[in-house]
């Protein structure tokens, strides 16, 4: 069978995803993100690789009630190119600009 594809999402033992990485059709790794949590289970941040290259990420700061505070967006050398000052979240937890 043919297939384009191959996306795999890692999940910890509370749900929340860890990594993804994602296979072309011959199973070689396009690209793959690790996703790093707070203690109370928030998402922190992520590291990107495209290619076997780093791509990027991005790095969220949680305060001390457990909300989002700041976050630095970083490209493939590691250069922060975005600085947020201040986030929202969403009703599901999500970071929100």
């Amino acid at each position: 069978m043919d297939f384009c594809c191959v996306d795999l999402v890692v999940y910890d033992e509370n749900g929340n995803a860890t990594s993804y990485v994602s296979k072309d059709g011959k199973g070689t790794i396009k690209s793959e993100s690790a996703f790093t949590r707070h203690e109370n289970g928030l998402w922190t941040g992520s590291k990107e690789t495209k290619d076997g290259k780093p791509s990027g990420g991005m790095q969220v700061a949680v305060d001390a009630e457990g909300k989002y505070g700041v976050a630095q967006a970083f490209d493939s050398a590691g250069k922060m190119t975005v600085y947020y000052q201040t986030l929202g979240m969403s009703d599901f937890g999500q970071v929100q600009a």
